[in-house]
C-alpha cells in the first residue's frame, strides 16, 4: 500500500497509541511516555520465545507488536473499543506483516477453557477503570500459566502510609473526570502489592515512572486535611506462582458457597 494510502486509512480511526510502522511512518496518537516505556522495559527483559502472550486492552496494539519483535509464539489481543480492533486487524497487522490477532472481548468474559492460559499477560492502563478490580486481577489469574509474568501499570493512590488502601472515587470526584469520570479505582502501592500477593503474584520490579520530585509534592499534599487524591502512574513485573496463594482465603471468597 502507498504510503498516502496508508495514511488516509490510519484518519478513519481513533488513535491512543503511537505505533512505529517502520521507514519513518508513525501512526496517529500520543507519542509514547515514561510509563509506555517502562511497560516496554518489562516486556524487553522477558525470554518470550515460543510463549503465549495476552494484551488486555490492547488500544492501537503497541504493546502487542513489541511482545512479537521479542520472539512471542503468539500474541492474543483484546480490547472492548471495536475501532481499535478493526485498526487492528485491518491495517496495522498486515502493514507490520504480524501475526498478533485482535479481538472485540470484555476482559471479564475471558476464561481458561476458552482462552487458555498465558506466560505473559501486559495489563496497562486498564485495571483503574474497573468498578470490580479484584474481580479483575481474579481474571488475570486465571488466565495466567504458573511461573507466568504479568506486566501491570495503572494509577495509584499515593498515600504514603502504612494502610493498604483502595480509593473508589465517584464520577464527580475522579481524579479522571476530564475524561469521563471513567477512573474509578486506585489502590495505593500496599494495597496493591498485597491485592497482588491475594492471587499469588509476587512483585519482582516496580516503577513510578516520570515522577521524581512530583511524588515528593504528591506525598506532602496527600498528608494535607483536604479532599485531594494524588494520582501516579505505576508499573509492576509480578511472576505468578499459585502455591502463594492463600487457599483458605480463595475458598472463602471464590468457594461454592452452597457447599
Amino acid at each position: 500500500m502507498k504510503q498516502e494510502d496508508l495514511m488516509a486509512r490510519l484518519d478513519s480511526y481513533t488513535f491512543y497509541q503511537q505505533v512505529d510502522l517502520g521507514g519513518g511512518l508513525k501512526t496517529p496518537g500520543l507519542p509514547t511516555g515514561p510509563k509506555q516505556r517502562q511497560v516496554l522495559r518489562f516486556i524487553d527483559s522477558l525470554d518470550l520465545k515460543a510463549k503465549r502472550v495476552l494484551d488486555v486492552g490492547c488500544a492501537n496494539g503497541l504493546f502487542s507488536f513489541a511482545a512479537e519483535k521479542r520472539g512471542a509464539g503468539e500474541v492474543v489481543a483484546v480490547d472492548h473499543t471495536k475501532n481499535n480492533i478493526d485498526c487492528i486487524n485491518d491495517i496495522l497487522a498486515l502493514h507490520l506483516k504480524s501475526r498478533v490477532r485482535a479481538h472485540h472481548v470484555n476482559m471479564l468474559d475471558m476464561t481458561p477453557e476458552v482462552h487458555g492460559r498465558f506466560d505473559l499477560i501486559v495489563f496497562a492502563g486498564v485495571l483503574y477503570h474497573l468498578r470490580y478490580p479484584f474481580r479483575g486481577l481474579q481474571v488475570i489469574r486465571d488466565l495466567m500459566a504458573p511461573g507466568g509474568y504479568l506486566v501491570l501499570e495503572t494509577g495509584i493512590f499515593e498515600d504514603f502510609g502504612h494502610r493498604a488502601v483502595l480509593s473508589t472515587p465517584s464520577p464527580d470526584d475522579s481524579p479522571q473526570k476530564s475524561r469521563g469520570g471513567n477512573a474509578c479505582a486506585f489502590f495505593n502501592e500496599r494495597g496493591l502489592r498485597e491485592a497482588l500477593a491475594y492471587f499469588g503474584f509476587r512483585v519482582e520490579q516496580a516503577a513510578v515512572p516520570g515522577q521524581g520530585w512530583k511524588r515528593l509534592v504528591k506525598k506532602a499534599l496527600g498528608s494535607l486535611p483536604v479532599a485531594y487524591l494524588p494520582i501516579s502512574n505505576a508499573v509492576f513485573l509480578c511472576r505468578y506462582d499459585p502455591d502463594r496463594e492463600d487457599r483458605f482465603l480463595r475458598e472463602f471468597y471464590e468457594g461454592n458457597p452452597e457447599r
